[in-house]
């Protein structure tokens, strides 16, 4: 008896052994084909999605093939997620795209459902040999595609005999009773083990070959399979974490897709498990690998199909589930910039870029407003909002520039060439501006983190100095805005002061700390005296422009309607 028990030990060890080899083998092989073939593709994947997506239709066929390539749809949507983060493509571009992944990931289920296992060594050595001997570069690159194909078939094959011994004990058949009769735990299972070895193609590889042992009847693999569409979505939401909310709304969205498709599969299970028994009756063998594969395509596909239609209320929806914060929302305003225009009207693309600059002035005036009340006490949620405001600033900073740089090959005219200029001028007082703010609070934070004070005199002084400078920004802008010429005016006419009273408080705040010496707050004092000074400079810059040039005066014959 002892012998038989040790010798029943041995071989579960040795089943246990080769199944966990042969699963790491097959899991290899796919990832080794796929970056073999993603190789083979070159380094223009990125540029292909941007380029041919810009329908719906055109985006699944897109998901598809690159999928396909891939031999990955969590590659494939990682590759969205991070170009929706980046501005490259929209939501419903990356939806789209998600959808034709979903099917692109079933030829490797028909790919194993060859069962080509026999050749899986000859495979393997013949495309190593190609791999280690060959100096040229493309050759490697297809060796190691086929390598990865081959050691995919050998993994399965080495897994094959052992699940069948597995499929005979007690608990793998109770188990299986309890499945054939719960399909949500069924969903749950396929699920689970799809998100752990993040792979749906390599789960759906195990189910295949546990299905071909005839272990498992249809009513328990169907569920599993469901389930596998839902785990492979965590690839994508892992990719999203450090990307953009409209990353994070990508991710999300293929969760919903998938999930959404799966209890609609789940509500018809019973008629979908028939036609699966007719389909394998008629044109394929029983206990087939290749009926999980067909049940797989037609999954993906009937869920395509059915949601194409929704593209855009999917899109909706996972808008609302993550909605944009006000740092977003800000952005979303590039949405604004016509490029149209600047081929069809560049003057009025101009115009089209001072709007944006309008709402760019509204943006520093909240962190102008911000610096002063960090000035007289200490405001997390102030200090916060500057440092992500100043991150938008420079985003517009950029944008804006780059577009009126877009402009300066296409013909202007005397009167168009100084708009431009003026709004470049323009948005570069206005990032300066921002920066003096931020410089403003991070002065003050340092007198706030070493539990100083400034003196009742000189916090009178720069109170009074921040008030003026307020005035100049809100009239510059407002000059700007209206083409007010005696808002400019007002802005010029508070210039010098400011200039003299900056030089004034200096001297008093030298005359205050004679007898003691000057201390670490009074030399923040200075500091935060030259960057309000500045902040004026640069007010000023912007009033100058509007009495210099009328910003309104477009050529009578320009273009109406497009702006």
């Amino acid at each position: 008896m002892l012998f038989i028990f040790l010798a029943d030990v041995i071989n579960v060890k040795e089943t246990i052994f080769i199944i966990i080899g042969g699963l790491g083998i097959f899991i290899f092989g796919i990832y080794l084909m796929g970056e073999s073939l993603k190789k083979i593709a070159g380094s223009k994947l990125r540029l292909i999605i941007e380029k041919t997506t810009d329908t719906p239709l055109k985006g699944v066929l897109t998901g598809i093939v690159l999928t396909a390539i891939l031999q990955s749809s969590s590659a494939t949507t990682a590759i969205v997620v991070g170009l929706i983060g980046a501005g490259l493509m929209n939501l419903r571009q990356g939806i789209s795209v998600i959808m034709g992944s979903n099917i692109g990931t079933t030829v490797t289920a028909f790919i194993i459902g060859l069962n080509i296992s026999e050749y899986a060594l000859p495979i393997v050595g013949i495309s190593a040999c190609f791999v280690f001997l060959s100096n040229r570069k493309k050759i490697v690159q297809i060796g190691s595609a086929f390598l990865g194909f081959g050691l995919l078939f050998f993994g399965l094959d080495l897994m094959g005999e052992q699940l069948k011994t597995v499929s005979q004990l007690p608990f793998f058949q109770e188990f299986m009773q309890t499945l054939s009769t719960n399909s949500i735990l069924g969903v749950l299972v396929g699920a689970g083990i799809t998100a752990v070895i993040q792979s749906s193609s390599a789960a759906i590889g195990i189910l295949q070959k546990i299905y071909s042992t005839g272990a498992m009847e249809l009513v328990v693999a169907i569920p599993i399979l469901l389930g596998s569409n839902i785990g492979t979505t965590i690839t994508a939401v892992l990719s999203s974490l450090g990307s953009s909310r409209e990353g994070k709304r990508a991710a999300l969205a293929h969760v919903l897709f998938n999930v959404l498709g799966t209890i609609l599969f789940i509500i018809f299970l019973n008629p979908f498990q028939s036609l699966m028994h007719w389909i394998e009756a008629s044109f394929i063998s029983s206990y087939s690998m290749t009926t999980i594969a067909v049940a797989h395509i037609l999954f993906n596909l009937i869920t395509t199909v059915i949601m194409f239609f929704f593209i855009s209320y999917l899109a909706k929806l996972v808008e609302k589930i993550i909605p944009l914060d006000e740092k977003d929302a800000l952005l979303s305003s590039f949405d604004k910039l016509n490029y149209d225009l600047i081929e069809e009207a560049p003057i009025l693309a101009i115009e089209n870029a001072r709007k944006l600059i309008i709402d760019m002035t509204g943006i520093v005036r909240r962190m102008v407003t911000d610096a002063g009340i960090y000035i007289n006490e200490k405001n997390h949620k102030v200090f916060d909002e500057v440092y992500q405001l100043e991150d938008v600033i420079d985003a517009y900073d950029n944008k804006i520039h780059d577009y009126l740089v877009g402009i300066a090959d296409h013909p202007l005219g005397d009167k168009g060439n100084k708009l431009r200029a003026i709004c470049l001028d323009t948005i570069r007082d206005l990032e300066r501006i921002a920066d003096h703010a931020v410089n403003l609070v991070e002065y003050m934070e340092d007198v706030y983190d070493n539990n100083l004070v400034f003196s009742e005199e000189l916090m009178t002084m720069i109170n009074h100095l921040y008030g003026l400078v307020s005035e100049m920004v809100d009239d510059a802008f407002i000059a700007f805005t209206d083409n007010d010429k005696k808002a400019a005016r007002r802005v010029r006419a508070t210039e010098p002061q400011i200039d003299e009273l900056e030089k004034r408080y200096r001297r008093e705040q030298l005359r205050l700390g004679a007898t003691a010496g000057i201390t670490f707050v009074e030399l923040h004092f200075v500091d935060i005296l030259a960057n309000l000074e500045r902040i004026g400079d640069h007010a000023n810059n912007i009033a100058d422009n509007i009495l210099f040039e009328s910003i309104h005066n477009l050529p009578a014959d320009a273009p109406e309607g497009k702006v």
